[in-house]
C-alpha cells in the first residue's frame, strides 16, 4: 500500500533510533517484516519501517491487515515492542561474527571510492555491528572476549552461561579477568619436593631455603603474648621476601596486643582486611576490659601490589574446637576455607609457626603444595606424624 494512505496517529515510541541503519538493512536484504495496519488503514506496528522507506524515497510498502483488534491497536503497539526476546550476548556475538567481515569490507570499499566523508575506520565498523546486534560497542567487544575465552577454556563455559542468563556483560568480563589472573598466578607456581617439606628451626634462619617471590600464601598462627609482637615484625619481613607480588599473609592474632601486631606487620606489608573466626565453644572472659570474647581475628596482609584474583569470600567463618594434637591448635576447617579461596590451585603455602600442622593438613586436603616450619622439634614431629596419618587415610 502507499505510505501516504497509512494513518499513523499518536505513537507511544518517540525515539526512533538509527533510521539510516534500518534503511541500509532494507536495501541489502529487503523488508523482513511488513508493517501492520487495521482495515481502516490505521498503523498498528512499523513506524520505523515507514520512516526508513521514506528515507529511501520508496512510496509503496508491504503491509499486513489485522481485523481482530477491536480498538486495541495501542495495546498491539506495546506488544509489538515488548513481547519479544532479545538476543543473548553470546548470540549477538555469533551474529556479529557474520556481519563484521561484511561491514569492514563495505567500509574499505567506501574508502577506495575516495569520498572524504567515507574514510575507513575499523572502530566505526565495530560501532555499526554492535548497533545492529543491539549492544554498545564496548559491551559488544567485552562479550566477544568472554565468548572467545570460554571457547578456549571449556572449564569456564559457566561465565558465558551466566552472562546469557543475566544479560550482565560487565560482570562476565570481570569474572573472566579474575580467572585469567588466577591462571597467571597458577602458571608461576614453583614446584617443590613434598617429601622433605616440614622443617625444624627458626623461620628467620631458614629463609635461604625458600626462593624469593615464590610463595602464594602464608597462613600461620604465631604466639599471642606481648613478647611475641616482635615475631610479627619478623614475619612481615619474611613474607615481603618470599611471597610473590600480590601474595597474601594471613596471621591469627590475639586482641589484647592487636594494635601492636598490626603496626608490626604493616612495616613490611600492606594491610588488606581482618577476618573473624567465631568461637564454637562459647566465649572467653577478658577481665582486663570486662568483655566476653566470642571471636578471634585473622589479619590479612599482602605484598604489594594487591591483585584481586579471587572470588568474593566470607570474612567470618565458624570455628571448631580441635585440641587433640596441641593446646593452641586451630581447627582445620578455618585454614581449609581460606586456603581454598585465597591460594591458586597447586599453589605453595607456608606456615612458619606450623605447630601440630593444621595449615599443612588443610593444604594437603586441597591438593596444595606446602612447607611447614617450627622451632619446637616435638611439634615438627607431630606435624610429620599428622601428615603421614592423613596420607594413609587418603
Amino acid at each position: 500500500m502507499n505510505i501516504s494512505d497509512i494513518i499513523v496517529g499518536n505513537r507511544t515510541r518517540k525515539n526512533l533510533g538509527d533510521i539510516q541503519q534500518l534503511a541500509n538493512s532494507i536495501t541489502t536484504i529487503g523488508l523482513l517484516h511488513p508493517v501492520v495496519v487495521t482495515p481502516d488503514n490505521r498503523l498498528v506496528a512499523g513506524y520505523r519501517r515507514i520512516m526508513a522507506y521514506k528515507l529511501l524515497g520508496i512510496d509503496d510498502i508491504p503491509h499486513t491487515v489485522v481485523s481482530s483488534l477491536d480498538g486495541l491497536s495501542k495495546l498491539a503497539e506495546q506488544h509489538e515492542n515488548t513481547c519479544r526476546l532479545d538476543f543473548t550476548p553470546s548470540e549477538a556475538v555469533e551474529i556479529g561474527k557474520i556481519i563484521e567481515p561484511l561491514e569492514k569490507e563495505q567500509a574499505k570499499s567506501r574508502q577506495i571510492s575516495g569520498k572524504p566523508s567515507e574514510k575507513f575506520s575499523e572502530g566505526e565498523a565495530l560501532n555499526k555491528v554492535a548497533s545492529i546486534v543491539g549492544l554498545s560497542r564496548p559491551t559488544y567487544t567485552k562479550a566477544k572476549k568472554v565468548v572467545k575465552f570460554a571457547s578456549e577454556n571449556p572449564d569456564y563455559q559457566y561465565i558465558v552461561e551466566e552472562m546469557d542468563e543475566t544479560g550482565k556483560v560487565d560482570r562476565a568480563a570481570k569474572e573472566m579477568n579474575r580467572v585469567i589472573k588466577m591462571q597467571s598466578r597458577q602458571e608461576s607456581t614453583l614446584s617443590i619436593p613434598q617429601s622433605d617439606n616440614i622443617w625444624h628451626g627458626d623461620f628467620r634462619n631458614l629463609i635461604d631455603r625458600i626462593p624469593p617471590n615464590s610463595v602464594d600464601l602464608i597462613f600461620t598462627d604465631p604466639p599471642y603474648n606481648e613478647n611475641s609482637v616482635e615475631l610479627y615484625k619478623e614475619l612481615g619481613k619474611f613474607a615481603s621476601l618470599v611471597l610473590k607480588p600480590g601474595g597474601l599473609c594471613l596471621a591469627y592474632s590475639g586482641q589484647i596486643f592487636l594494635p601492636q601486631v598490626i603496626n608490626a606487620l604493616s612495616q613490611n606489608l600492606e594491610y588488606i582486611w581482618t577476618f573473624a573466626i567465631r568461637h564454637s565453644s562459647g566465649y572467653t572472659r577478658i577481665f582486663k576490659v570486662r568483655a566476653r570474647n566470642m571471636w578471634k581475628p585473622i589479619l590479612v596482609y599482602c605484598k604489594p601490589p594487591l591483585e584481586l584474583w579471587w572470588e568474593v569470600i566470607d570474612d567470618m567463618v565458624d570455628g571448631k574446637h580441635e585440641k587433640d594434637s596441641h593446646e593452641w591448635q586451630q581447627a582445620v576447617n578455618e585454614a581449609e576455607y581460606y586456603l581454598s579461596k585465597l591460594c591458586p590451585p597447586i599453589g605453595l603455602v607456608i606456615d612458619p609457626f606450623c605447630g601440630s600442622g593444621t595449615t599443612l593438613v588443610a593444604a594437603k586436603k586441597l591438593g596444595l603444595q606446602f612447607i611447614g616450619i617450627d622451632d619446637d622439634l616435638e611439634d615438627v614431629e607431630k606435624s610429620i606424624k599428622r601428615i603421614n596419618d592423613n596420607t594413609k587415610k587418603d
